[in-house]
């Protein structure tokens, strides 16, 4: 029994980490349709798509997954 839920549990574990919702707290934001450099941002990203960014750094909810990158500079990718 111990052997099924564990062959369970790595067989789905790929599933949720795709379906993970992520916050990037971001130290250095490039916006590039205004051209300005924003501090402090938060990057909110839910089915691998941003959703929002937000000034400031925003707590996570209990399913959002945190990547700290305070000390980065970041870019975000083009609309599709």
């Amino acid at each position: 029994m111990k052997t099924l839920l564990f062959s369970l549990f790595v067989l789905l574990l790929p599933y949720s980490a795709l379906a993970a919702d992520y916050v990037i707290h971001a130290g250095k934001l490039i916006d590039v349709v205004n051209g300005k450099v924003l501090a402090d941002h938060s990057i909110v990203i839910s089915e691998n798509k941003i959703v929002s960014i937000d000034a400031g750094f925003t707590n996570p909810t209990e399913q959002q997954q945190v990547i700290d990158l305070k000390d980065s500079t970041v870019i975000a990718g083009p609309k599709e």
